[in-house]
């Protein structure tokens, strides 16, 4: 059985799509004195409703170094809290992954949209690390980047405690190249442009950050390619950096919710190239996805693709004068599901 196939078997062995039990650890740290466990809990984590804790705790939920305990309970330094509760179901996500490159020191892999890099919100075992260590125990990986949930496109993890350092330091020293692939609307009238608006660390609504002059200093390159496919080059590591640039120039990328008008479609946005100085060999390591592979959504027949197939098609020749398009129903030999790239050569 191949890793990719392991893969998908591991999902659907963690496969949570009813109800069902989960166990989450509190660790309990600093100088704790006199501390109650509710009170504990309160501090900890203030999200939850008022009364949540207090209910959990007299319907016998929480567990302190193994042992169910009273909302009075003064807790120590040392202690380990569990809650066990009852989880909903978590939403349904893609499982098929391809592996770009692996050696004793990479393993890279193209990420579909729609899969959760690591354990987030209502996901949790629906998550790549989770079923990665489930069907790969062999591997120890670990993550020196990050994706969105909704971002396709290329992974890079390292194998080692050594590689995972050396990588870490060149994406903490922007020594990284990544270039990404975004379908984005209005179509812009512009070929190139540079976006160097700072972006605030203040999150509102789901998260959203926005430009601010007091922010963070950020740029991204952009280059539109044609019919609304653009090029974007991030320099810095901002959160959601090139969803608020290009926000923030007046073309929202097609399917975000969140910086742009409410969509039921999928964002299009894919990171589709990675250059870096191998961890070991030190020469440079590069990565790229040739096509814009991961524009599913989970029901075909709902994919935004169909709906401005033709409008592509009856376009001018000389638009893509510089490279070859593909547009059309593929059948991907490691998916078997609908694909519709834009290829250019």
């Amino acid at each position: 059985m191949s890793k990719m196939q392991r893969f998908v078997s591991a999902a659907k062995r963690l496969e949570k799509n009813t109800a069902h039990l989960n166990t989450r650890p509190i660790r309990v740290r600093g100088h704790i004195l006199g501390e109650t466990c509710l009170d504990f809990l309160n501090r900890k984590i203030p999200s939850k409703e008022s009364g949540y804790w207090e209910q959990a705790l007299l319907s016998h939920q929480i567990a302190c170094n193994g042992q169910i305990r009273n909302s009075n309970f003064l807790l120590r330094s040392s202690d380990q809290l569990v809650h066990t509760y009852l989880e909903d179901p978590e939403p349904e996500i893609p499982t098929h992954i391809e592996i770009i490159y692996e050696d004793e020191a990479l393993f890279v892999i193209n990420k579909p949209a729609g899969l959760p890099v690591h354990p987030c919100g209502r996901f949790h075992f629906h998550s790549f690390t989770k079923i990665a260590k489930e069907a790969w125990p062999e591997l120890n990986l670990h993550l020196v980047h990050r994706l969105d949930r909704e971002t396709s496109g290329l992974l890079v993890l390292a194998k080692t405690k050594q590689a995972s350092r050396d990588l870490t330091q060149q994406f903490e020293q922007r020594t990284v190249s990544k270039t990404y692939l975004a379908l984005v609307s209005p179509v812009p009238t512009w070929t190139k442009l540079t976006c160097d608006m700072p972006i605030s660390t203040q999150r509102g609504d789901q998260g959203k950050r926005s430009c601010s002059l007091d922010g963070q200093p950020a740029t991204t390159e952009f280059k539109h390619l044609s019919g609304g496919v653009v090029e974007a080059k991030p320099f810095s590591g901002r959160t959601n950096q090139i969803r608020v640039h290009l926000a923030y120039l007046g073309h929202p990328i097609v399917g975000d919710a969140i910086y742009g008008p409410p969509s039921n479609q999928r964002l299009h946005l894919q990171a589709c190239k990675i250059s870096f100085r191998h961890p070991i060999r030190n020469s440079n390591a590069s990565f790229e996805i040739s096509t814009f592979t991961e524009l599913e959504i989970f029901d075909p027949a709902k994919n935004p693709w169909e709906k401005i197939r033709n409008e592509i098609i009856d376009l001018e020749n000389d638009i893509f004068s510089h490279g070859e398009v593909l547009i059309g129903q593929e059948i991907s030999g490691r998916t078997g599901l609908p694909v519709y790239p834009l290829k250019y050569s």
